[in-house]
Protein backbone atom coordinates (compact mmCIF):
# COMPACT_ATOMS: atom_id res chain seq x y z
CA UNK A 1 0.00 0.00 0.00
CA UNK A 2 3.21 2.37 -0.11
CA UNK A 3 4.36 2.24 3.18
CA UNK A 4 6.07 0.38 5.74
CA UNK A 5 4.99 -1.47 8.24
CA UNK A 6 6.63 -3.35 10.76
CA UNK A 7 5.63 -7.64 11.12
CA UNK A 8 5.17 -9.33 14.23
CA UNK A 9 7.80 -12.15 15.77
CA UNK A 10 6.77 -15.16 14.28
CA UNK A 11 3.70 -13.93 11.88
CA UNK A 12 2.62 -14.91 9.05
CA UNK A 13 2.24 -12.75 5.55
CA UNK A 14 -0.03 -13.27 2.39
CA UNK A 15 2.78 -12.78 -0.54
CA UNK A 16 0.67 -11.66 -3.63
CA UNK A 17 3.85 -11.04 -5.88
CA UNK A 18 5.19 -7.20 -6.21
CA UNK A 19 5.54 -7.28 -2.32
CA UNK A 20 8.71 -5.97 -0.81
CA UNK A 21 10.54 -6.86 2.78
CA UNK A 22 13.06 -4.96 4.33
CA UNK A 23 14.58 -6.41 7.06
CA UNK A 24 16.49 -4.00 10.09
CA UNK A 25 17.95 -5.01 13.32
CA UNK A 26 16.03 -4.66 16.63
CA UNK A 27 17.50 -2.26 19.10
CA UNK A 28 17.51 -1.13 22.22
CA UNK A 29 17.22 2.38 23.15
CA UNK A 30 18.55 3.54 26.31
CA UNK A 31 20.34 6.09 28.43
CA UNK A 32 23.51 6.26 29.97
CA UNK A 33 24.53 9.56 31.85
CA UNK A 34 22.10 11.16 29.80
CA UNK A 35 23.04 10.21 26.18
CA UNK A 36 21.03 8.26 24.10
CA UNK A 37 22.54 4.41 22.64
CA UNK A 38 21.66 1.54 21.12
CA UNK A 39 22.39 -1.84 21.62
CA UNK A 40 20.65 -5.44 21.00
CA UNK A 41 17.46 -6.35 22.99
CA UNK A 42 17.98 -9.01 25.73
CA UNK A 43 20.69 -9.78 28.34
CA UNK A 44 23.32 -7.39 28.42
CA UNK A 45 26.36 -7.52 30.19
CA UNK A 46 26.84 -4.66 32.58
CA UNK A 47 30.53 -4.40 31.53
CA UNK A 48 28.90 -4.06 27.82
CA UNK A 49 26.88 -1.33 29.17
CA UNK A 50 29.64 0.53 31.01
CA UNK A 51 32.14 0.09 27.68
CA UNK A 52 29.16 1.07 25.69
CA UNK A 53 28.38 4.38 28.09
CA UNK A 54 32.29 5.30 28.36
CA UNK A 55 31.92 4.53 32.00
CA UNK A 56 35.31 4.65 33.77
CA UNK A 57 36.39 1.18 35.32
CA UNK A 58 36.13 2.58 38.73
CA UNK A 59 32.36 4.14 38.74
CA UNK A 60 29.40 1.97 39.22
CA UNK A 61 26.58 1.97 36.61
CA UNK A 62 23.19 2.46 38.42
CA UNK A 63 19.52 1.15 36.80
CA UNK A 64 16.80 3.16 37.34
CA UNK A 65 14.10 1.47 38.41
CA UNK A 66 10.90 1.64 40.37
CA UNK A 67 11.60 5.41 41.11
CA UNK A 68 15.31 4.92 42.58
CA UNK A 69 18.57 3.78 40.93
CA UNK A 70 19.94 0.39 42.03
CA UNK A 71 23.69 -0.64 42.04
CA UNK A 72 24.85 -3.00 39.50
CA UNK A 73 27.84 -5.38 39.72
CA UNK A 74 30.03 -5.45 37.09
CA UNK A 75 29.48 -9.20 36.53
CA UNK A 76 25.78 -8.99 36.43
CA UNK A 77 23.23 -8.83 32.93
CA UNK A 78 20.86 -6.72 32.64
CA UNK A 79 17.65 -7.02 30.17
CA UNK A 80 17.10 -4.19 27.68
CA UNK A 81 13.36 -3.67 26.34
CA UNK A 82 14.35 -0.21 25.23
CA UNK A 83 14.08 3.22 27.25
CA UNK A 84 16.05 1.85 30.27
CA UNK A 85 17.89 4.74 32.03
CA UNK A 86 21.18 4.26 33.51
CA UNK A 87 23.71 6.21 35.42
CA UNK A 88 27.26 6.08 36.72
CA UNK A 89 28.60 7.44 40.35
CA UNK A 90 32.33 6.79 41.95
CA UNK A 91 32.39 3.53 44.26
CA UNK A 92 32.31 5.09 48.03
CA UNK A 93 32.58 3.81 51.55
CA UNK A 94 35.81 1.95 52.82
CA UNK A 95 37.06 3.58 55.86
CA UNK A 96 38.87 6.50 56.90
Amino acid sequence: HGHLEPLPDHGEVDVHGGDVFISQKKVGKIKINNVDYETHPGENPVSHLKHLGHVPEDEILSEFKDGQFVDLADNARVMIHGCEVFASHRKSGGSS
